[in-house]
């Protein structure tokens, strides 16, 4: 703060010297260029009135409540679009865990999943090596049913010392449950 007082009087200073030595050649200028300059000077005169005039003018409303209320819809509108955006994809995540989209699943997947389904209860469940019997396919239909309802993560195959047990995941189990679902009636 200092020195900005110390900078402003130095210049104060140089503009009073400057000011006293040339005010004969500032007048000077100004009589003979006063035609020139004069209209100029007037126009940003006026100009300047009237631009304080306008701001100072008593109107009904406050000019500063013209400009606040204005800036405080658009923040408003704009909290408000951002908060429905989240609010938006909250609810879709929402909507897909409620109404899961099914997995495009062929006839060796679906017999899979019957047999699965159909050893759920059991005491060992169903073993891995005998998936392929259970469920009425070749070796090769059997594994490659497996690759698709694994790649959907709908089953999980464990891996133990002597049983490879192969179960519904929660999303394989939502799957059999969903509305629409060809395997729905083995959910009884």
């Amino acid at each position: 703060m200092k020195r900005k007082t110390k900078v402003l009087g130095v210049l104060g200073v140089l503009g009073s010297l400057s000011l006293a030595g040339g005010n004969t050649v500032v007048q000077q200028i100004v009589k003979d260029q006063w035609q020139t300059i004069g209209p100029v000077i007037y126009a940003i005169w006026d100009w300047l009135v009237g631009v304080y005039e306008w701001v100072v003018h008593p109107v009904v409303l406050p000019l500063w409540l013209v400009v606040v209320v204005p800036v405080a819809l658009i923040t408003v509108i704009v909290l408000l679009a951002l908060f429905a955006r989240e609010t938006v994809g909250d609810l879709s995540q929402v909507a897909a865990k409620l109404n899961p989209t099914l997995p495009p699943l062929n006839e060796s997947a679906h017999k899979v999943m019957e047999a699965i389904v159909a050893h759920t209860g059991q005491v060992d469940g169903l073993s891995l090596k005998n998936v392929a019997r259970a469920a009425g396919l070749s070796q090769l239909m059997c594994d490659g049913a497996l690759d698709v309802l694994r790649g959907w993560n709908l089953i999980h195959i464990g891996y133990g010392m002597w049983n490879t047990p192969v179960t519904l995941t929660e999303a394989g189990r939502a799957y059999i449950l969903a509305p629409g679902s060809p395997l729905s009636s083995l959910a009884v």
